[in-house]
C-alpha cells in the first residue's frame, strides 16, 4: 500500500493579540478646510516612538481618547502625520520631532477641540519640521526662568497654519533660542 505525503501548509495565526497595533479610519479637516479620511494606527500609552513603519513612506497615527504616556516622552521620526480626534488628549511628558528629515504634522477633526498636554521643562522640541494644522498644545508645567510650549532648536522648522498653542504661567508659547524657524500663517499662540 502507498502512502501519499500531503505537503505540509502552516496555519496563519488569526489570533489578535492585545499588544498589536490597531488601524482605523479616521477623518479629519486638511488644509483647505475639506473633510479626508487616513487608516491610521491608534496611539496607545505604550507608545514612546512613532514613525513610518517598514516600508512606509509616511504614517498616520492618531489619538482618539485620553491617552497618557508615562515614560519620558514621545519620540517622533519620519515623516508622521497625527491626527488629534475631537475631545481627546494625549497626556505626555514632552514631544522630542527629530531632526530632519523628520515632519510631523498635527491635523484635527471638525471641532478641533482635540489637545496635545505636556509637562516637562518644555513641551514640544523641535529638532526636524513642525507642521500644526489644527488641534491645541498646551503647557502645564511652569518652571522659574521660562519654560515653552514650543521650542525652536536651531535646525527645527515651526509652521503654524492653525490651532493654538498655549504656555504655562512663566513660559513662553514658542521659543526660537537660537536659528530655527517659526512660520505664522493662521492659528493662535497664547
Amino acid at each position: 500500500m502507498a502512502v501519499a505525503l500531503l505537503p505540509f501548509v502552516p496555519q496563519l495565526a488569526t489570533e489578535v493579540r492585545a499588544d498589536d497595533p490597531v488601524y482605523k479610519d479616521i477623518t479629519y479637516v486638511d488644509a483647505d478646510g475639506n473633510t479626508q479620511t487616513a487608516n491610521c494606527r491608534i496611539l496607545t500609552s505604550s507608545d514612546e516612538y512613532i514613525n513610518c513603519e517598514q516600508g512606509q513612506t509616511e504614517a498616520w497615527w492618531a489619538v482618539t481618547e485620553d491617552v497618557t504616556i508615562n515614560s519620558n516622552g514621545l519620540l517622533v521620526g519620519g515623516k508622521v502625520n497625527l491626527i488629534l480626534c475631537d475631545d481627546a488628549t494625549l497626556h505626555v511628558k514632552v514631544v522630542d520631532i527629530i531632526d530632519d528629515p523628520t515632519t510631523f504634522n498635527i491635523w484635527c477633526q471638525e471641532h478641533g477641540t482635540g489637545k496635545i498636554v505636556t509637562n516637562d521643562t518644555q513641551g514640544v522640541l523641535v529638532w526636524g519640521s513642525l507642521v500644526l494644522n489644527g488641534g491645541n498644545i498646551t503647557h502645564n508645567d511652569n518652571y522659574a526662568g521660562g519654560s515653552s510650549c514650543v521650542l525652536i532648536e536651531d535646525s527645527g522648522t515651526f509652521t503654524m497654519n492653525g490651532g493654538t498653542v498655549t504656555a504655562g504661567e512663566d513660559g513662553y508659547g514658542v521659543n526660537i533660542p537660537g536659528s530655527g524657524t517659526f512660520i505664522m500663517n493662521g492659528g493662535t499662540v497664547i
